[in-house]
């Protein structure tokens, strides 16, 4: 019954140092920062789904707005070799679901062979500009399956298409900003219609840009081509939100 008799009592030291003080307030500044870093901005206390099973169907179309300008509206018709030549959603080329490839310059070599055994011999050769392309259209259509998008608690998953939540296209540059989306896609439309125009409008490009290829920056986008990634992200929770909610692409 000893420990009756005493009582503890914690002291407090200050230790004047300048080296020490800054030293505290440093480390106790940066767990101050990663703890807000970690709850608000990254959400390190939720769970991501990196590999949700997806579907998507591309199917491309065009402008109607657009069809019947005259080349000589555009300047590098006139560049061309043999000038532009136009095209439709059915010369564009659908390797799969997921890519689309849309010609901006066709080069045409026509060949021929006296007999079985000659060698083929150039008989004319064409080289256009695709007239006015920007005015193609990408309609997507989309869903996915996660288990972390579940509503209830019984850990079913959660399957959601385009056509059931709003989304944006954002600038590829910073896509996480909060800058106003390029395009957004209201509920309830069948398919996401992304115009060429607004793919380099993200990338921050034009086809009249030199090309990316090397050896052939002194070439045009428009002669070379060029290809463009488009990262689709699902999400429930909006910016500053602890509590996920609908989702939104």
């Amino acid at each position: 019954m000893h420990f009756l008799n005493q009582y503890e009592a914690i002291r407090t030291v200050v230790i004047e140092d300048r080296f020490l003080g800054r030293l505290y307030y440093g480390l106790t500044l940066c767990i101050v920062v990663y703890v807000v870093n970690s709850l608000i901005f990254s959400r390190g206390y939720m769970e991501f789904d990196h590999n949700p099973v997806t579907t998507l169907r591309t199917r491309v179309t065009y402008d109607k707005n657009s069809k019947g300008k005259s080349p000589d509206t555009f300047p590098y018709c006139a560049d061309a070799k043999d000038g532009c030549v136009m095209i439709d959603e059915y010369d564009v080329s659908s390797k799969s679901d997921e890519s689309v490839f849309i010609p901006t310059r066709i080069v045409r070599e026509q060949q021929e062979r006296d007999c079985d055994r000659c060698p083929f011999e150039k008989i004319s050769r064409t080289d256009q500009f695709v007239l006015n392309p920007e005015r193609f259209l990408l309609k997507t259509h989309h869903t996915f399956l996660s288990k972390l998008f579940s509503s209830d608690s019984s850990g079913s998953s959660y399957t959601f298409s385009n056509a059931l939540m709003d989304g944006v296209l954002m600038a590829a540059t910073d896509p996480k900003s909060d800058e106003e989306p390029l395009l957004t896609f209201p509920e309830g439309t069948r398919s996401d219609k992304l115009p060429v125009t607004s793919l380099f409008l993200s990338a921050n490009c034009s086809l009249e840009d030199p090309s990316f290829i090397e050896n052939h920056v002194d070439e045009s986008l428009r002669t070379r081509g060029a290809v463009f990634i488009i990262h689709l992200t699902y999400r429930n929770v909006t910016p500053y939100s602890f509590f996920p909610g609908h989702p939104y692409h």
